[in-house]
């Protein structure tokens, strides 16, 4: 069913809206429209210091979780594996701003979602390319990685909720211009686990990357991960802090205990995209990445049984 201009005018306006709180922030501008949308006005603090949720934006968004889907997918994956992200906008016009941060980041790609549905409002015979351009945007790239990187996020206050609605609307966009099955996506290679040579440090640089293990490890959950073993949380990048807890771990004796919490940490994630794909019908959407988190679960068991085997595992 065709939407009517109106309607395709009120997603554009919606998609900006997006946008621009994910790669922007808050202004008194936009809390304006903010205020009049129920689930984010319940997540804004009872007072509003612009500064406070700007140091939060920041946090999220710049320390604890960039929000790129190169991150999450394979180097190969664009829009489905025929096109890259940059072919794909190019061939609808589509201009990134200089200064954005890279072609992938999930602003610009509601940026995108924005002006297709803006030209979609324009009615006439090639609205039904702009109503197919958001389609298969949404179902072969954005869906791919953006549930994934929603439940990793999690939390509470008002940019989690900015993600959890926006990937709400997004599931509800893809519905309404008629969903669909995404092309198959092949997953990266991911450890050898008969090679002598595999150690704890490629190990951390596995269940550290999203693209291979299906799930982003904040700094704050590898931290948290480190107390719960009474070890020093380590320091540097996520795979160096995860490198660095899991020697810590094997030294003090403690690494089954380390691996059992990266594995609830894993399994909750897991349950959580499981319930999302059934409740916003996006099974296929998160298959992918429930593919790569049953992987690195396998990897786990094996560094179960390894400890089991040799208890001083990566100590030295």
């Amino acid at each position: 069913m065709a939407r009517t201009m109106e309607q395709a005018r009120t997603r554009s306006d919606a998609w900006a809206l997006f946008s621009g709180l994910i790669e922007e922030g808050l202004d008194e501008d936009s809390l304006k429209r903010v205020r009049l949308i129920q689930p984010l006005a319940e997540a804004l603090p009872e007072s509003i210091d612009l500064d406070d949720l700007a140091a939060q934006h920041y946090g999220l968004f710049g320390l604890e979780a960039p929000a790129f889907a190169g991150a999450f997918l394979d180097s190969k994956w664009g829009v489905g594996e025929s096109a890259s992200l940059e072919d794909f906008y190019g061939h609808y016009g589509f201009v990134t701003r200089r200064n954005v941060a890279s072609i992938d980041h999930l602003g610009v790609a509601m940026s995108f979602l924005s002006y297709a549905a803006g030209h979609e409002a324009r009615g006439g015979a090639s609205a039904r390319k702009w109503t197919e351009a958001q389609s298969a945007f949404l179902g072969a790239h954005l869906l791919i990685w953006l549930p994934a990187y929603v439940v990793s996020c999690g939390g509470s206050g008002l940019w989690p909720e900015v993600l959890r609605l926006a990937l709400e609307f997004a599931a509800s966009e893809f519905s309404e211009l008629g969903g669909g099955h995404p092309p198959n996506y092949r997953l990266p290679g991911g450890l050898s686990l008969d090679d002598p040579k595999i150690g704890l440090r490629e190990i951390a640089a596995f269940i550290a990357d999203p693209a291979q293990s299906g799930v982003l490890l904040t700094r704050t959950t590898i931290s948290e991960l480190a107390n719960e073993a009474d070890i020093p949380g380590g320091f540097g990048a996520r795979s160096e802090r995860l490198e660095g807890i899991l020697r810590g771990a094997a030294e003090y004796g403690v690494l089954s205990k380390l691996i059992g919490g990266i594995e609830a940490r894993f399994r909750d994630q897991q349950e959580q995209l499981q319930s999302l794909g059934r409740r916003c019908a996006l099974e296929f959407q998160v298959a992918p990445s429930l593919r790569r988190i049953e992987r690195s679960l396998d990897t786990m068991e094996w560094m179960r049984k390894r400890v089991d085997e040799t208890p001083t595992l990566g100590a030295s």
